[in-house]
């Protein structure tokens, strides 16, 4: 998006794709195809990581571009068919000698610079060239790569730039370099978190579908205390209340964590949340 300048909605799909993309015919040489995008305007981009030095790099971009631009196109269609495939190579090592870290490529005339075709383009990263002077217009694309190329998390945080995108990648960074105990708690907590916030929405369709008003909410509150208070179990509660265990869930919940609540302060409680 920061290198296309797109929205979020111009993208239509992504895909991982798997490892080994095989040739056509016994012999031909396979490559590794990291990430296809498709865009809602008929563009294809394939998007290719490399950390140390590949010799032939400019080569093996090529050919994954052109292997992107013919696999669509079928026997007989008319070329103009033909999607706008973009290649973009993220490399940590130096491949062209200009400055700056960012590098858009296409065909043009050598003579007059007019744009033979806009359908074969290949954009490169160099995050070895981080340092030198970049355009006030590549700003977003420029904390991107820096976030990309941080050695460490605290480098990384200090280029999300309140940025939604940049943070969610900083988040998943922060998770996986969790060792693994740490990661397993910190998912613990994601998820119950994640099922909290879903059974209350859930209890709150309900109430809704119900009519459960205040009223009735503090009814059910004073039956649950009145149950809990006797060692009952969620499984038994809502058994005796012929409820289901789903809807009960987070009122009970309610009740363990406020045993010193009135059946209508947890109601006022519970709705409050519910806001």
């Amino acid at each position: 998006m920061a290198l296309l300048h797109l929205k979020e909605t111009d993208i239509r799909s992504m895909d991982v794709a798997a490892p080994i993309k095989e040739g056509e015919s016994p012999g031909n040489k396979e490559g590794i195809l990291d990430v296809k995008i498709h865009l809602n305007n008929d563009r294809k981009i394939n998007i290719e990581m490399q950390a140390n030095y590949q010799a032939g790099w400019s080569e093996r971009s090529l050919f994954y571009l052109c292997r992107i631009y013919v696999e669509d196109l079928a026997q007989g269609e008319n070329y103009q068919k033909l999607d706008m495939c973009i290649h973009v190579g993220i490399l940590d090592f130096s491949l062209l000698t200009s400055p700056g870290f960012h590098h858009h490529i296409q065909l043009l005339d050598n003579k007059t610079s007019e744009l033979y075709s806009d359908k074969f383009q290949i954009q490169v990263l160099e995050l070895s060239k981080l340092n030198d002077p970049f355009p006030e217009e590549d700003q977003a694309l420029y904390y991107q790569a820096k976030m990309i190329a941080a050695e460490n998390l605290e480098v990384m945080q200090m280029q999300v730039q309140d940025n939604p995108y940049r943070q969610a990648v900083f988040d998943e960074a922060k998770y996986i370099s969790l060792n693994p105990m740490q990661r397993y708690v910190y998912l613990r907590e994601f998820m119950a978190a994640m099922d909290y916030k879903t059974n209350m929405a859930w209890s709150q369709e309900q109430g809704m579908a119900k009519g459960l008003v205040k009223g009735e909410l503090k009814n059910l509150f004073s039956l649950i205390q009145k149950k809990f208070q006797k060692g009952k179990t969620l499984s038994e509660t809502a058994s005796e209340l012929e409820d289901t265990e789903e809807h009960l869930l987070p009122l009970y919940k309610a009740v363990q964590q406020h045993p010193d609540l009135s059946a209508e302060q947890l109601a006022d409680l519970f709705l409050q949340e519910q806001k």
